[in-house]
This record gives C-alpha cells, sequence and structure tokens, in this order.
C-alpha cells in the first residue's frame, strides 16, 4: 500500500470516530512523539559520552 493511500485512509476512518476517541487517538501520539524525543535525548547522551 503506498503512502499517500494509507494517509487518506487513516483520515477517512480517523473521521468516522467519535470525538472522545479522537481525543484518545491524539494522546496516544503525543505520547509516542514524546517518547521518541526522549529516546533521540538518551541516544545522543550517550554518544557524546563516547566522544
Amino acid at each position: 500500500m503506498n503512502e499517500e493511500k494509507s494517509i487518506k485512509d487513516f483520515i477517512t476512518k480517523f473521521s468516522m470516530l467519535s470525538e472522545s476517541n479522537k481525543k484518545y487517538v491524539m494522546a496516544i501520539q503525543q505520547a509516542l512523539t514524546y517518547a521518541q524525543d526522549v529516546e533521540r535525548d538518551v541516544k545522543k547522551k550517550q554518544c557524546e559520552k563516547v566522544s
């Protein structure tokens, strides 16, 4: 499945959710973004220690 179709499918399915469920999806997205930022910072600090 190409990326454009995946995005379109997600938007279609997201629009079908109730407002409450949309909030859960957004909260999960924010948590994942935060976790990725923390992981990136940890890896950056580890690389600085090695250097």
